[in-house]
């Protein structure tokens, strides 16, 4: 995991980086994912130098992703990550079988994988940079809200006010938020039709950890996003581009209180990053909530009893019935 995750991040590194590389259109999730899930599971099947290599020239050929599914929140997004396993598995699953695969996709070739991908924007050398010393593990992050990572740090941002100023949640006239317009066009969509759509919708988030103190799961499925109170709350939330603000930079949201008196926070780093990581006790809660949906409850606790003791298993193989849930359980998410 540690390998695969390594392997991810420096592809995307070497196309130049998160804001180049999806400001092209590319979905860094599909188009790099791959190659982590290759060098993975390449050494988890003892394949050699060269058989490796041809596992990560296959990958390099399946991979692909678009972010078209963001005008419409159409469900595509989703199989972004799978795709991006499946396919790393296959192409060491070929590699393994003999099947070659191109050795100079990663060189300044026609055909290479930086020259198709990322030909502008490219820096080759953050391939192998501080290599097996740094490990990009240790800049992923874990969304503890169920929502679009753009949505955290202005879910955090509120929960923050609505705690630092207790009773402000009865007195709000309305709420703005400051955001750049990238943000504003991946995420001030107000369409809830979808479980997919409200997740890319910054006003819905806003108005959940307003009105309710949290956004997780359960806020985000169809019963629970007709609540009325959320409608009235989400008429209150004014976005407003700054035409100055960098891509990335994280929202500031401002309460404007009855009174008129106004609360002001900018969160710049969001729970879940490294350098705010949240506890234990909540990400062993996330995973109950997700993990409930195609498990029953004594299922989920033992699962993850076992998986935080992994490294004491002789076999990790008695997992296996655990994991073994109700899809038709899955109809509930929509």
């Amino acid at each position: 995991m540690v390998l695969g995750y390594d392997v991810s991040r420096r592809v995307l590194e070497a196309c130049g980086g998160y804001s180049p590389h999806n400001g092209k259109g590319w979905h860094s999730t599909a188009t790099c994912g791959g190659f982590g899930a290759a060098a993975a599971a390449a050494h988890l099947f003892g394949l050699n130098a060269t058989q490796t290599t041809w596992a990560l020239g296959h990958a390099a050929s399946f991979s692909g992703g678009l972010w078209a599914f963001i005008h419409d929140a159409s469900q595509t997004k989703r199989l972004h990550a799978g795709r991006a396993a499946e396919g790393g598995l296959t192409a060491a699953l070929l590699a393994g079988q003999g099947v070659t695969g191109p050795t100079q996709v990663f060189d300044d070739v026609w055909g290479g994988f930086f020259n198709a991908f990322a030909a502008e924007s490219k820096q080759p050398e953050a391939l192998m940079a501080d290599a097996g010393q740094v490990w990009k593990l240790m800049r992923c992050s874990i969304k503890p809200y169920a929502a679009c990572r753009s949505t955290h740090a202005t879910i955090d941002a509120v929960l923050h006010l609505m705690a630092a100023q207790p009773g402000l949640a009865q007195q709000v006239r309305h709420i703005d938020v400051r955001l750049s317009s990238f943000v504003m066009g991946m995420c001030g969509g107000r369409d809830l039709a979808s479980l997919s759509s409200t997740q890319m919708s910054l006003p819905f988030a806003v108005a959940i950890a307003w009105v309710f103190g949290e956004a997780g799961l359960g806020r985000y499925l169809a019963g629970a996003r007709q609540d009325a109170r959320l409608a009235a709350a989400m008429s209150l939330v004014h976005l407003h581009v700054d035409p100055a603000m960098p891509a990335l930079e994280e929202p500031t949201v401002t309460i404007v209180s009855t009174s008129g008196d106004k609360f002001s926070h900018q969160v710049p780093v969001p729970l879940g990053s490294p350098t705010n990581p949240f506890s234990d006790a909540a990400l062993q809660a996330k995973f109950g909530e997700l993990a409930g949906v195609a498990l029953p409850a004594q299922s989920v606790n033992a699962l993850a009893e076992l998986v935080m003791r992994l490294d004491t298993l002789d076999d990790a193989r008695v997992l296996l019935p655990m994991l073994a849930g109700d899809g038709a359980r899955h109809d509930t998410i929509r």
